[in-house]
């Protein structure tokens, strides 16, 4: 979206730019029997395993968690932690 800066505590969704015979790929988050896998697929019946909320720390690591600089726009040179948004059974 143009004008729309993506700020710390923003949930997103990553594609792929891979040019993939299969159609688009996302990064998909807690999977495998552990849920610590970390792949690209097209989206399958697990919605919140291909959201991502941008984290400025690693926090508590729940889901949800509040971020320190949530709201704040993330700028060029900003460390920024991908955290998961699939609540593992």
């Amino acid at each position: 979206m143009v004008g729309r800066s993506v700020k710390f505590g923003d949930i997103i969704h990553v594609q792929s730019q891979y040019n993939c015979p299969f159609g688009s790929i996302w990064l998909a988050g807690g999977r495998g029997s552990n849920c610590d896998g970390v792949w690209t697929k097209a989206i399958d019946y697990c919605p919140t395993c291909y959201q991502w909320q941008i984290r400025s720390n690693v926090g508590p690591g729940g889901l949800n968690a509040a971020d320190p600089r949530a709201g704040e726009s993330v700028t060029f040179g900003d460390i920024v932690h991908l955290q998961s948004q699939y609540n593992c059974p």
